[in-house]
Order: structure tokens, then sequence, then C-alpha cells
């Protein structure tokens, strides 16, 4: 999963902040959540087959009118399930929260 990872963080703005790939109910993909996907923010939100698994995998920054975002999941963050690549120091995993939040 991490080199799919990878590729979305490759493909994204200079000031991408972070790529993730998840597998499960998350905030990306749906309207739940508090992840702002305004185009400046967040992006290259796709599906992914990984290994039979699909995932959805995108980049979002911290950036924007709000100057944060926040990733939610509402699963497991196992090595099968979670992936991230941050380019920056921009973004804090907190895993007991089950989020991702990226701040300017």
């Amino acid at each position: 999963m991490s080199g799919r990872t990878q590729a979305s963080l490759d493909s994204a703005p200079a000031d991408a902040d972070i790529a993730i790939c998840y597998h499960g109910h998350n905030s990306a993909y749906t309207n739940d959540g508090n992840t702002v996907k305004d185009a400046d923010v967040f992006g290259g939100l796709r599906w992914a087959d990984c290994n039979g698994i699909g995932i959805d995998c995108f980049w979002m920054s911290g950036g924007g009118k709000l100057g944060e975002n926040i990733f939610q999941y509402w699963g497991d963050d196992g090595p099968d399930n979670l992936a991230f690549v941050k380019r920056n120091d921009n973004c804090e995993y907190h895993p007991d929260d089950k989020i991702i939040y990226c701040h300017n």
C-alpha cells in the first residue's frame, strides 16, 4: 500500500502536505467527518485495488481558508488499512483519536 501512497504524493501539487491511503469508512470518501475538500487543500481522491483490497487514496494540506484539515477514519489503522507519506511536519497522526490533523 505504501507504493500507492507515494504515487499519490508524487502526483500532488507541491504544497500538498501528506498523501493518505485508507481501507474502510473514512472522511475523505464520504461526507462524514470534518475533512475540508476544497480544491486548494484536497485532491486526487481515487479508489485503488491493493492486492484485492479496495483503498481510497488522496492528498491533503492544512492550508486554505481554515488553516487546518482533518482526516478521520472509523475502523482499524493496521498496516493493511492505513498508510501515509508526509512531505513536511505540518501533519500529525493521532491514532488514539483516529485522525490525521494538518495545519499551516
